[in-house]
């Protein structure tokens, strides 16, 4: 019987033994399993906050291939302290074109597209006369087309003026034009 006593405290020592080792090996699994999902997520942190740093390296690369790029864009545009020098311009290409000049007016208007107005540019309008040859006003206004801004020409008509004899002494241009201007 002292045997058998023995063998059931033995068994019932490893039972217990058991349980603890089972309790042990349960909690330390769940402090890995813990530790895991946290290791996870901090890569998946440091994977999401790398890819933003390459994002944010590629748009600042982007930027400066582009500088050319997006400094001939601008000067499609009057600048936006430009309409002084952008009138003298006009005026000059009729001096070039033997033509004189008056400019009748000069506005800046909203600039709108799709029902909203932009918030980048506007547009600068003009009408202006011009007097001279026939062909002296084509020439201004091809020059004017030339202009390596986005110039729309609303109106242009030419007229004659003629002397007492009834010859052509000059014609007479007037031309309304209208061009984006950075605000």
């Amino acid at each position: 019987m002292n045997f058998s006593k023995r063998v059931k405290i033995t068994i019932l020592i490893l039972i217990l033994l058991n349980l603890i080792l089972g309790g042990v090996y349960y909690s330390v699994f769940k402090e890995i399993n813990k530790n895991s999902k946290q290791t996870l997520n901090l890569t998946n942190d440091f994977n999401l906050q790398l890819a933003k740093e390459r994002q944010l390296k590629s748009f600042k690369n982007v930027t400066d291939d582009t500088v050319s790029d997006r400094e001939k864009l601008d000067s499609n545009f009057v600048s936006s302290d430009g309409t002084v020098s952008f009138i003298t311009e006009i005026e000059n290409l009729a001096t070039v074109s033997n033509l004189f000049i008056e400019i009748g007016s000069v506005a800046v208007e909203d600039y709108a597209r799709d029902g909203r107005t932009s918030e980048v540019v506007e547009i600068l309008s003009m009408n202006f006369t011009t007097g001279g040859a026939w062909s002296d006003n084509f020439y201004f206004l091809n020059l004017i087309e030339s202009m390596p801004y986005k110039i729309t020409i609303n109106d242009f008509s030419v007229n004659t003026n003629k002397g007492v004899d009834g010859k052509t002494l000059n014609w007479e241009g007037s031309t309304g034009i209208k061009v984006l201007k950075l605000k």
